[in-house]
């Protein structure tokens, strides 16, 4: 799958036996392919925010792709809840 980033490069994301890694001498984000739901999202998120935003630390980009993961999750309950 090909993906253009809000800064304008276009990245390929790809199946890989790790849960992720970001390769930023191929613009190719790597995640494994058995993930899903949740641990998917927030795979995804945390390689996009290497990618986006390449000054964060390990650490900050671990707890914000779980932040948003989290929300994203929560805000999908609600909308199947509503539609009930």
């Amino acid at each position: 799958m090909r993906l253009t980033l809000s800064n304008g490069r276009r990245v390929t994301i790809v199946a890989e036996e790790l849960d992720g890694i970001w390769l930023p001498d191929r613009l190719q984000i790597s995640v494994r392919a058995s993930l899903s739901g949740k641990a998917m999202l927030e795979t995804l998120i945390h390689e996009l925010l290497h990618a986006e935003l390449h000054q964060l630390n390990e650490a900050e980009v671990d707890r914000t792709a779980k932040s948003i993961a989290r929300l994203v999750c929560l805000l999908q309950k609600q909308g199947r809840r509503k539609s009930k």
